[in-house]
């Protein structure tokens, strides 16, 4: 089905109708009654032809973005073992993340790991055919991919997710204002309006750690030990990555989204959620963004704030009643992360608004080697894992942080 030449037509007959109502509009000799039913039935069908054409360009755009994720998916390695991920919900979106099955990920694997921990002993490398390191199995990047993404709340609350091949620098335009436009006269100069933009440059910094096991942990075990390794490689990552992604300075690692939130609700108590600062904090940020907005808070703000109730008596926090769903309160999500701030004084316990406008970066996926020759003197095998990331927020009016009182 050709959508592109059904809402050409559609748009087509649409502008006909157009000059159409115009010329109804305009005819003198049309009495004010017959006039306002003329205008109202050419009205209707302008509005049916907007429908249609809106409506083709929506599946024409979800079919064209159909067609590049086949052909990015084309070019991936399939982990196995996918049956064992198959359940529904936010939980199966981040597993396709980590899965590299969307978002821009790739699985990436790396051979520049020196296969020996001794000064002076790494004549052993991977890349070295007589000293060949063990191929690193897709499951087990994937499951370090799984383990970074389940652990890193930033990366479930909805923010975007850039992948670059590189890590050179990029500006990104931050948002700080908007246009303004005028009524225009015939004949008068348009206004003109600048906005307010400042630039962002997106940086790559890498964060990484090695594991290590004996050979007789890996030969003797009845567990599963590389998956609980492969585990713990991602988690270890996803907690100094997250830590950054929410509070850094910017200066030598991520923009943090706490600092980077500049629009403020200030918290009439130190102790105690207020009704009312919740409902000012909502309104702080523009329609525009409420309409996906979360609430993104620490575990101490949420069992304070499920105590808050309406007018009537009626508790605003919801427990979520699907497993991998995330509980609501004033009917938003929330997600919770240990590194937010508690509740206490001249604290941020709590951001709300659309995370959409908060961009992470990175190049590439997570970089993982594994050595058997690592500690080859000692029986010992080790993983190294790597990942290149920064973050921002591309957009100051999306986001509102509150504050609480000084005493």
């Amino acid at each position: 089905m050709d959508f592109a030449e059904i809402a050409k037509k559609a748009l087509e007959r649409r502008a006909t109708l157009v000059t159409e109502m115009r010329a109804v509009d305009a005819d003198a000799t049309l009495g004010a009654s017959e006039k306002s039913e003329r205008i109202e039935k050419i009205d209707g069908d302008i509005r049916q032809l907007e429908t249609e054409a809106s409506t083709a360009i929506e599946r024409g755009e979800r079919e064209a973005r159909a067609s590049e994720l086949a052909e990015r998916a084309g070019k991936l390695v399939t982990p196995r073992d996918r049956s064992e991920r198959s359940d529904g919900g936010v939980g199966a979106e981040l597993r396709a993340v980590a899965l590299g099955e969307s978002r821009g990920f790739d699985l990436v694997t790396s051979g520049d790991f020196d296969t020996r921990a001794a000064a002076g002993a790494n004549t052993a490398v991977l890349t070295n055919t007589a000293w060949a390191g063990t191929t690193v199995q897709n499951k087990f990047v994937a499951e370090i991919l799984e383990s970074l993404t389940e652990s890193s709340p930033i990366l479930q609350a909805g923010v975007r997710i850039v992948s670059t091949t590189s890590g050179e620098k990029m500006e990104w335009p931050v948002k700080n204002g908007k246009l303004i436009a005028a009524q225009v006269a015939e004949g008068v100069v348009y206004p003109r309006s600048k906005g307010s933009f400042t630039r962002w440059s997106i940086d790559s910094y890498k964060y990484g750690v090695i594991a290590e096991a004996t050979a007789e942990m890996l030969k003797d075990s009845a567990l599963p030990l590389e998956s609980i390794v492969a585990g713990d490689l991602g988690e270890a990552i996803a907690d100094a990555t997250n830590l950054d992604f929410l509070k850094g300075a910017g200066t030598a690692g991520p923009h943090g989204i706490v600092p980077a939130t500049v629009l403020t609700q200030a918290a009439t108590s130190a102790t105690v959620v207020n009704y009312d600062d919740l409902i000012k904090m909502e309104h702080a940020i523009k329609p525009k963004y409420r309409t996906r907005a979360k609430w993104y808070a620490s575990d101490d703000f949420a069992l304070k704030a499920r105590l808050v109730k309406d007018l009537e008596g009626r508790y605003m926090w919801q427990d979520a009643v699907t497993a991998g769903a995330p509980s609501l309160f004033f009917g938003k999500p929330v997600i919770l992360d240990t590194f937010m701030d508690s509740y206490a004084i001249s604290k941020n316990p709590v951001i709300f608004g659309d995370f959409s406008k908060f961009l992470v970066r990175f190049v590439g996926s997570v970089n993982i080697s594994r050595s058997d020759e690592y500690g080859w003197d000692a029986d010992v095998v080790a993983w190294k894992a790597n990942v290149r990331v920064d973050s921002g927020l591309t957009d100051a009016a999306a986001l509102v942080k509150m504050v609480t009182p000084a005493a």
